[in-house]
């Protein structure tokens, strides 16, 4: 989100840490991991606790092993930003044409956790038959039993919750075959954008988002207390689409997906200034 790049810029530049790698993943590489078992089996690293999660860590100083590693990662042929997309910019932002130095993790496609983001709008003054004519052009839409907060269960289908009441909503065989954009970007394009007029949702203040792990009980404490808020649930995009979209040339809406693990901040810190003395 725009604010939230602000951010990391002005402490990029004043701070002068990197506080957290980028995260950037790749299709599962037997080289690649074969190189990592081998550094893990030759001791035990050193170990962090952080929120209930141990952390290991293991420095590579053998020249001959950083080499075949330098090695192995120039065959990929793709990687793909999945965490960090703002602190990506903010560097790009803040060097200028100068070299932009990030600290990145990377992790195999199979060892990620892919999670919703949900939305929720404070829409102001809204015509309700204008909502619905605009949400029906695309979904069938059907009562939840006992009004139940609804998580989708797979692709394609949303929730919403509106006036007080739970909808599950399916899309019409125009948008459902295989080959259609990812659930966000259909929320966005199909009802967000015509319903509601967010053309830009990264920096339109009428909407917010909520991931599937630990902001999922937020969100329905929010729609507890005003019942004049309108949320939009999604099932998770998957790592394979994520890639299809990636590979495609595909702009995806912010927060499309709530991607785990991450480096707790701190855990890895890069000195910008001596990044600075390396470039000259």
């Amino acid at each position: 989100l725009t604010e939230v790049e602000d951010q990391l810029l002005a402490y990029r530049k004043n701070v002068g840490i990197e506080g957290s790698p980028v995260l950037l993943t790749y299709s599962t590489n037997k080289e690649i991991s074969k190189l990592i078992e081998k550094v893990c089996d030759q001791g035990d690293g050193k170990s962090y606790w952080y929120e209930d999660v141990l952390h290991k860590l293991w420095r590579i100083e053998d020249q001959l092993m950083i080499e075949s590693l330098q090695q192995a990662f120039k065959k990929l042929k793709r990687c793909y930003i999945v965490d960090g997309h703002h602190r990506a910019a903010s560097a790009v932002r803040l060097g200028g044409k100068a070299t932009a130095w990030l600290s990145s993790l990377y992790l195999p496609i199979e060892h990620l956790q892919f999670a919703a983001f949900h939305r929720l709008i404070d829409p102001g003054e809204i015509d309700r038959g204008d909502l619905l004519k605009e949400i029906a052009k695309g979904y069938y839409m059907s009562y939840i039993p006992n009004n139940k907060p609804y998580r989708p269960d797979r692709k394609g289908r949303m929730g919403m919750f509106f006036s007080g009441i739970w909808y599950q909503l399916d899309p019409k065989p125009s948008i459902a075959d295989s080959a259609s954009p990812a659930d966000v970007q259909l929320l966005q394009e199909l009802i967000l954008a015509p319903a509601f007029k967010i053309l830009k949702p990264a920096s339109d203040e009428r909407l917010t988002y909520f991931d599937d792990q630990g902001g999922w009980t937020l969100l329905l404490s929010k729609l507890a207390k005003n019942e004049r808020l309108i949320a939009f649930t999604l099932f998770s995009i998957t790592p394979r689409e994520l890639m299809d979209h990636a590979d495609q040339g595909r702009m995806l809406p912010p927060k499309s997906s709530c991607i785990l693990p991450k480096a707790p901040f701190g855990l890895l810190m890069q000195d910008l200034n001596l990044d600075k003395e390396t470039a000259k």
